[in-house]
């Protein structure tokens, strides 16, 4: 039991869920308004530096870590090897705008351009 979700990190928006993509599996702080904040965050923290990905996707790891205490909770891995499939399934990070872009192995159809 948890929170879970997985961020399947992507270069671009037009890219979609990918089970060979690098993901951070999150096992309590994986609810939409947690990655919304995560996300913020790391938005803030790339400043002019937003649309470079690979330092967007080391600086996202960072921020969440930074953000949930202790030991436990955030992991990082190929999303095949992550429970990619339950809670709030799997959120579609597209890194050069460090917003959602999609989800998948969720119930819900949702509009994520107020995001940005």
């Amino acid at each position: 039991m948890g929170n879970k979700a997985v961020l399947c990190l992507r270069d671009n928006d037009e890219q979609g869920f990918s089970e060979d993509a690098i993901g951070i599996y999150l096992h309590w702080d994986g609810s939409e308004s947690s990655i919304i904040d995560f996300l913020r965050l790391a938005r803030e923290r790339m400043g002019s530096r937003l649309g470079d990905v690979e330092y967007a996707k080391a600086r996202l790891i960072g921020v969440i870590h930074d953000e949930i205490d202790g030991n436990l909770s955030l992991g990082i891995g190929i999303v095949k090897e992550l429970e990619y499939y339950s809670d709030n399934g799997t959120y579609i990070i597209d890194c050069k705008t460090l917003t959602i872009s999609g989800r998948a192995y969720n119930d819900l159809d949702e509009d994520y351009s107020y995001c940005e």
